[in-house]
C-alpha cells in the first residue's frame, strides 16, 4: 500500500507520522492477503468469496502492490479469462447466464484494466485493453454506459 511511502517518493520527507502510516499500510496489506489471496495466487473479492469482479483492478491499477507482485499479472488473467468476452470486460457474472445476457460489457472496467497492466510494466495489453475499449467509445468519447459486443461492431 502506498501511505507514507509517497510521502517519501515526494521529497516532503519521511518522520515518525510517515513511518507510522507504512506501518498501518503493510499492516492491513499482510492481513488483506492473508485473507483474501486465493491459493491460486489471485485476489478474491472477499474472505471466501471467489467469484470474479473486475472491481479487483482497483487496487491493482491504483498501486496498491508493487508492479512485480506475481497476484497482479494472476488477478488479472483470472478476470480476463472469465469476465471478458470479445475483447470487452464485464464487471461480474450473473450466475450462470452468458456474459452479455443480463447487462452489457462496462467500458470503465476495460479502461481499468489497461490501467492495471500499465501499472504492472505489461504495455502491451495494457495498449490492447486501451484501445480496444476506446474503440467502443461515441464521437464525443468515453461513454460510461455499458455496450454489448454487437453494438460496439
Amino acid at each position: 500500500m502506498r501511505g507514507g511511502r509517497s510521502a517519501r517518493r515526494g521529497g516532503r520527507g519521511g518522520g515518525r507520522a510517515a513511518r507510522d502510516w507504512d506501518g498501518l499500510a503493510d499492516t492491513i496489506l499482510r492481513e488483506t492477503r492473508r485473507r483474501c489471496l486465493s491459493s491460486r495466487g489471485h485476489w478474491r473479492r472477499a474472505e471466501g468469496d471467489d467469484g470474479p469482479e473486475a472491481a479487483l483492478l482497483l487496487p491493482l491499477a491504483r498501486g496498491c502492490l508493487p508492479p512485480d507482485d506475481p497476484s497482479g499479472p494472476r488477478t488479472r488473467r483470472f478476470i480476463a479469462e472469465r469476465l471478458s468476452e470479445d475483447g470487452y470486460l464485464y464487471r461480474f457474472g450473473h450466475g450462470d447466464r452468458p456474459l452479455g445476457e443480463a447487462e452489457g460489457a462496462f467500458l470503465l472496467c476495460g479502461f481499468m484494466m489497461a490501467l492495471a497492466a500499465h501499472h504492472q510494466r505489461d504495455p502491451v495489453t495494457a495498449f490492447r485493453w486501451f484501445e480496444r475499449t476506446r474503440a467502443a467509445c461515441g464521437s464525443p468519447g468515453c461513454s460510461p454506459r455499458s455496450t454489448t459486443s454487437a453494438s460496439a461492431s
